[in-house]
């Protein structure tokens, strides 16, 4: 059993266990029944979910998101990708404010799409990362992990407020306040 299965499975399952999201584990480089060494790289994409709004191509949630889990070289790195849509009814200072906060993502990008089933939509990518020796200890690991969960589950709720009421600026702070933490 290697570092990701030993020590980064039981937080994420834990940390997902009381929130509305889950996880669907993805088709990955994961090899059978090997023991971890430096030479080997191992990925694991995980992809989050509402399982009362699975993404499916006539009805999609109002985010996407994807942690990926990578030990190379002796380096973990989990890495977190989501993306998150609102729509045009927003005003575009308040998706600006977003793009333009100094703290949320590297580099946080804007493009307008069309989705069957909820119209034009300002989809805004977030990406975040964490890298460490697996050599160490991953209490640090534990406790980004459980942040970013959190953070994810409570922009979820709030993102489904927003379909509801697009105009409402103290969603959108309320946004801002959880997408800081990605």
């Amino acid at each position: 059993m290697n570092g990701l299965e030993k020590d980064i499975w039981p937080i994420i399952f834990k940390e997902l266990s009381d929130k509305k999201i889950s996880y669907a584990v993805c088709k990955n480089t994961y090899p059978q029944n090997q023991n971890w060494s430096e030479h080997k790289s191992l990925s694991l994409p995980i992809m989050l979910e509402d399982p009362d709004r699975p993404p499916l191509p006539e009805y999609e949630a109002p985010w996407y998101c994807f942690l990926n889990l990578k030990l190379e070289c002796g380096m973990l790195t989990i890495g977190i990708d989501l993306d998150i849509n609102l729509p045009v009814t927003v005003d575009i200072q308040e998706v600006l404010k977003i793009i333009d906060h100094p703290y949320i993502g590297d580099h946080p990008s804007l493009i307008l799409i069309d989705l069957p089933s909820a119209g034009k939509q300002y989809c805004i990518n977030i990406k975040g990362s964490y890298s460490t020796n697996s050599s160490v200890t991953l209490s640090g690991v534990d406790l980004w992990l459980q942040t970013r969960i959190n953070a994810i589950n409570e922009i979820v709720k709030i993102l489904y407020m927003i379909e509801k009421k697009p105009d409402n600026k103290n969603l959108i702070d309320d946004l801002v306040e959880y997408l800081v933490e990605i």
